[in-house]
């Protein structure tokens, strides 16, 4: 599938047309894996996960042992709902 905004864009894993996915921006850092494998950042540091259900927390992690060691990051799990619209 792909994913398109303002601001960026990037493939991911197959997708239903409506199901509610999150965009992740790793500043311009490629190759982070975010949920166990479920996607990966390109090389624009952008990438594109399933965001489990609209209404409900989903957790989006980063796999901090898969980080270039110059790379670090200042939270690796980000708590987010989404609501109608987002």
């Amino acid at each position: 599938s792909v994913t398109a905004t303002a601001h960026g864009a990037a493939f991911s894993q197959s997708m239903a047309g409506n199901e509610p996915r999150m965009m992740i921006d790793t500043g311009d850092v490629a190759g982070v894996p975010v949920n166990g494998n479920s996607g990966v950042t390109n090389r624009f540091g952008v990438g594109v996960v399933s965001a489990g259900s609209s209404y409900r927390r989903s957790d989006i992690s980063v796999d901090v042992a898969a980080l270039p060691e110059d790379v670090d990051v200042s939270s690796s799990v980000i708590s987010q709902v989404l609501t109608e619209g987002a």
